[in-house]
């Protein structure tokens, strides 16, 4: 999910393997109730095989949307990119906006309404 929000690449979440497996370790020695080390090592690499193929997916989707670019690596997100103008065809000033007309003041709250409102 982090991911597909742009908040982490795929290579990141590759190069965090080592850290996330003994975690999940950590996390199935834990939470199972029973001390033998086969449920414990089961539940680990079931959550490994699931971080293996979010790694897989996440690797394809940097791919598909061509985050690994270098086409635009020098460039900070918020730069913004220059403008070519072209001499041939300049951009004239538009006609002057005339001004508007006076608003009239308010009139006084008993002149608003009348005897039925």
């Amino acid at each position: 999910m982090l991911n597909m929000v742009g908040m982490v690449t795929g290579r990141r979440l590759l190069g965090w393997w080592r850290q996330a497996v003994f975690l999940m370790f950590v996390f199935g020695a834990v939470v199972t109730p029973t001390p033998d080390p086969f449920g414990m090592s089961i539940l680990a690499l079931c959550m490994a095989l699931l971080y293996f193929v979010a790694v897989g997916f996440a690797l394809f989707n940097d791919k598909r949307k061509g985050r690994n670019n270098t086409l635009y690596a020098d460039l900070d997100d918020d730069e913004v990119s220059p403008i070519d103008f072209d001499d041939k065809d300049p951009i004239e000033a538009g006609a002057a906006v005339s001004a508007s007309d006076a608003v009239a003041p308010a009139a006084p709250l008993e002149r608003r309404f009348d005897e039925y409102t």
